[in-house]
């Protein structure tokens, strides 16, 4: 009976080992990390032009597509100075007594028309490209001035994770392999991506003031490198929001060949535009 239960725990003892041993083989070929959060490309809306507010047909947090007008402004002073370029030209182009003078003159005038032209359309302010506003603060009759900061966009057609893996944790991680994504505000949903490049320095690398570790009281930490995920595909999930924090799991177990296209693996990943 007491040889049985040493048997039997030398049973248990080895299951637990070749258990252990599996895991860290696993773990080793499919690294995670909490430490990755959403990001995208952002734009800022800025006028081109000084003037009146006249109208926001944007509204804070709405979906947009690229040439809708966001905001208007009142263009009075600026059609009054189209028509005085239209007028100059006018007059620039009936007034041929010295040739030379004449020309140069008249390309003055186009040139000032087409400054005039230009600056008119630039009271339309619209959307740069596709994606969803930021809160829109401004209200009709607020003056605004060239280059001011209206509101944020959000560019929702380049939207990734950047995910800050533990360097002992790089080793097997390459571009093209596939990643597994789920969002703290999506604990259910499974958003799928791919890895797009591997940093070249750790995050304190780029710091203002990078550690300096020629002390006597020096302790070793371990470094994390940002990864940065391409989302492959949200069609039929809720779009990702800017800031959200991800986990993120990497099947590096799939091999890819130098342009990042996985070449085998179990979850192996079409060919990537």
């Amino acid at each position: 009976m007491k040889t049985l239960k040493i048997i039997l725990l030398l049973l248990v003892g080895l299951m637990v080992a070749v258990g252990i041993w599996f895991w860290q083989q696993y773990s080793s070929r499919h690294p995670a990390t909490e430490d990755a959060y959403v990001e995208a490309n952002t734009v800022t809306i800025s006028p081109q032009v000084s003037g009146r507010v006249a109208g926001v047909p944007a509204n804070s947090y709405q979906t947009v597509q690229q040439g809708d007008v966001l905001v208007v402004l009142d263009d009075s002073n600026y059609r009054i100075a189209r028509e005085q370029a239209s007028a100059r030209l006018t007059l620039a182009q009936s007034g041929e007594t010295h040739a030379t003078e004449a020309k140069a003159q008249l390309q003055v005038a186009q040139l000032e028309l087409e400054r005039a032209e230009l600056d008119l359309s630039h009271t339309s302010i619209t959307a740069p490209t596709s994606g969803i506003l930021g809160a829109v603060r401004i209200r009709p009759g607020d003056y605004i001035n060239t280059g001011q900061n209206l509101f944020p966009m959000v560019d929702n057609s380049s939207i990734w994770v950047a995910a800050n893996f533990k360097e002992t944790d790089l080793e097997h991680i390459r571009p093209g392999q596939p990643v597994d994504i789920v969002l703290d505000m999506y604990p259910k949903l499974h958003y799928q991506g791919q890895v797009e490049s591997v940093s070249p320095a750790s995050g304190t690398a780029f710091s203002l003031i990078p550690a300096q570790n020629a002390t006597g009281n020096w302790v070793k930490v371990t470094q994390r490198f940002p990864v940065h995920i391409r989302i492959r595909g949200h069609e039929g999930l809720p779009l990702p929001k800017v800031g959200a924090s991800a986990a993120v799991t990497i099947d590096a177990s799939a091999a890819t060949d130098g342009n990042g296209r996985v070449t085998s693996g179990p979850e192996k990943v079409a060919e990537q535009p």
